[in-house]
């Protein structure tokens, strides 16, 4: 099931871009790419250093635009071409024509900044392959396309093995009970995978925004694989439940197990809720709500419509977990809007992109006389001794640390 998953989320290239894009909704990813943008540019043109609130600002409207979204959905199917055609040793995360845009959007308010920064000079805003780890990663996906394509004949083949269990056991009803437990094991097992590899990444990558882009981005990609999981550990412990006989106690698999393995795997246990408690927390709950589910399952299914109450739960889970893979919409296409372009000469306005609505404050000139911001006092100072500011003009400094001035 799990390469089922990597197959129609991650290796379809259409798929990985539609997620991507989805991030884009939470205003913490746009703020990453802003800042992002402005290291790479700043990397470029270090003299660019002190203009960095009036660049990231610019960026960040860009970022939160729909052209934006259209053009980085391109480039993050360039990027995933580049990382499983194994072509590119280091492929990267490039949005053609964002230098133009922010260009554009920094002209009408700080045009000293718009004219010195590169042209047709897109940064990257992220790169895979700087690190042995990544390098492994690379050659992995290279040939994950293979494997992959024999996940669903894999899969058949496992359901096909546990209805032969069922079928060719001794006691049927016991074969089917035997069954569902391993379904509900093997979801179970996937969902604690997912909790302790959410976790063990929130612990050791982080971004200058905290964890809600991490968030963000882990729950795009891997959020459906989470809901796959629980909808299989649900659908084995209700077959596991109606099969289970209720004047029998069953005799827990634990308590079958060799001594050598029932303490090793508390010794596990212990050393890694000392190692890391929120991850042991994690696993944890995962266990006790599977006992729990499955311990409450055999008491509600039970008596003759117990079959009937069992498919109608099957039933209502399926259902719920259509609902919830309903999936992000599809990304917008290159072909479906042309790139737009802007120039900043003298005497001209470029056209800035159109943005959302965010909470960060913007500089859009109020009626009257144009206003012009700056990133500090110092740049205000500059433009005045280039006269580009003309006497007698109303200087403002802004709660961000921004020098507005408006003209007399």
């Amino acid at each position: 099931m799990l390469a089922l998953y990597v197959r129609s989320v991650v290796l379809d290239r259409d798929h990985f871009a539609d997620r991507a894009v989805q991030t884009l909704a939470q205003d913490e990813v746009a703020d990453e790419i802003a800042a992002r943008f402005a290291t790479g540019v700043i990397e470029r043109s270090p003299g660019l250093v002190t203009l960095r609130p009036a660049l990231e600002t610019a960026a960040g409207e860009v970022a939160a635009s729909p052209w934006f979204a259209l053009r980085f959905a391109t480039g993050m199917r360039n990027l995933h071409r580049g990382i499983f055609s194994g072509s590119d040793p280091r492929p990267s995360l490039r949005v053609r024509g964002m230098a133009t845009q922010v260009q554009a959007a920094l002209a009408g308010r700080t045009p000293v900044l718009a004219q010195r920064l590169p042209r047709d000079a897109d940064p990257p805003l992220m790169a895979i392959g700087g690190s042995g780890r990544e390098r492994v990663l690379l050659e992995a996906a290279a040939r994950a396309d293979g494997p992959a394509r024999l996940a669903p004949i894999v899969l058949g083949l496992g359901l096909l093995g546990l209805l032969l269990v069922a079928l060719r056991a001794r006691d049927r009803r016991r074969g089917v009970w035997a069954s569902g437990l391993a379904l509900a094991g093997a979801g179970g097992a996937l969902t604690a995978a997912w909790m302790g590899a959410r976790t063990l990444t929130l612990e050791g990558f982080d971004t200058s925004w905290g964890d809600t882009v991490v968030n963000t981005i882990w729950g795009a990609y891997l959020g459906d694989l989470r809901t796959w999981s629980l909808g299989l550990a649900g659908a084995g412990i209700v077959i596991a439940a109606v099969a289970a006989r209720p004047d029998e106690r069953e005799q827990a698999a634990w308590s079958r197990a060799p001594a050598g393995v029932r303490g090793g795997a508390l010794l596990a246990a212990g050393t890694l809720a000392l190692a890391d408690r929120d991850l042991a927390l994690d696993l944890a709950t995962v266990a006790a709500a599977g006992v729990l589910l499955y311990l409450g399952a055999r008491q509600l299914l039970v008596g003759r419509a117990r079959i009937a109450l069992a498919g109608a739960a099957l039933l209502v889970l399926g259902a719920g977990v259509a609902v919830a893979l309903n999936g992000p919409d599809p990304a917008p296409r290159a072909e479906a809007a042309p790139e737009r372009t802007a120039e900043v000469k003298a005497g001209a306005t470029p056209q800035r992109p159109k943005a959302r609505a965010r909470s960060a404050p913007t500089t859009a000139a109020r009626s009257g006389a144009p206003r012009i911001c700056f990133a500090s006092m110092r740049d205000a100072r500059a433009a005045a001794e280039g006269a580009a500011i003309p006497e007698g003009a109303a200087v403002k400094v802004l709660s961000d640390g921004r020098v507005c001035v408006r003209g007399g």
